[in-house]
């Protein structure tokens, strides 16, 4: 089934508690696909994600400590439809801005690789993703100054789906279009210490009907 982009939502604000909330309108449609993306300085933990109460499966977390930075990525098949609540958990009370992502899609899966990149001292983060046939990328970076091109593939620059101060500079990005089966390079750009997360949006299996499979016998 080919995936069909749907809404997204941003959201950032200073939770001043153990836990944020906010409202994502999911699509209607077969194979519905649900991920949020979640930037925050790393004085404390996430925790567990629910979509309208649903719980989330954790895909990624990381600790970007040169940057004192945290992040973390959840998805949920087939999400109820309709306006919803998002809630993450945190394992402390945080004070700072926190930098929040729903995106929809109809026709994609759980399963696809994801590749988390640490900042190091150049302007420039390059890295290699996996993925399957007709498949998304989605990157996002977090640095110290503003983000110049998030790039998917390398030398394809793409638009931001959201940018975010939470105390460092998030951006995220999506491919034009599915992508061919393979290795992917992708890069992001800024004037100081970046990193690269990327996630295949992984194309939704179909089925086999095994009906047409047999053999008549006379």
């Amino acid at each position: 089934m080919t995936i069909t982009v749907g809404n997204k939502t941003t959201f950032t604000q200073t939770p001043a508690s153990n836990f944020e909330t906010f409202n994502h309108s999911h699509n209607t449609g077969a194979d519905g696909f649900l991920f949020c993306h979640f930037s925050m300085p790393n004085g404390v933990n996430f925790g567990s994600c629910t979509y309208q109460g649903v719980s989330m499966t954790l895909i990624s977390v990381k600790n970007f400590s040169s940057l004192s930075q945290r992040n973390a990525v959840f998805a949920l098949e087939n999400p109820p439809t309709g306006v919803n609540q998002v809630k993450i958990n945190f394992t402390g009370n945080q004070w700072n801005s926190t930098s929040c992502f729903a995106q929809s899609f109809l026709g994609a899966q759980l399963g696809g690789n994801v590749v988390n990149l640490g900042g190091n001292s150049s302007s420039t983060r390059t890295g290699n993703i996996t993925i399957s046939a007709n498949s998304y990328i989605f990157t996002s970076s977090c640095s110290n100054s503003g983000i110049l091109t998030n790039q998917i593939p390398t030398g394809t620059n793409r638009p931001a789906l959201f940018t975010a101060n939470a105390i460092r500079q998030v951006r995220g990005s999506l491919s034009a279009s599915p992508l061919s089966a393979g290795i992917t390079s992708c890069r992001s750009t800024s004037s100081s210490n970046i990193t690269l997360f990327m996630y295949e949006i992984q194309e939704k299996a179909s089925l086999v009907d095994s009906s047409s499979n047999f053999l008549l016998m006379f």
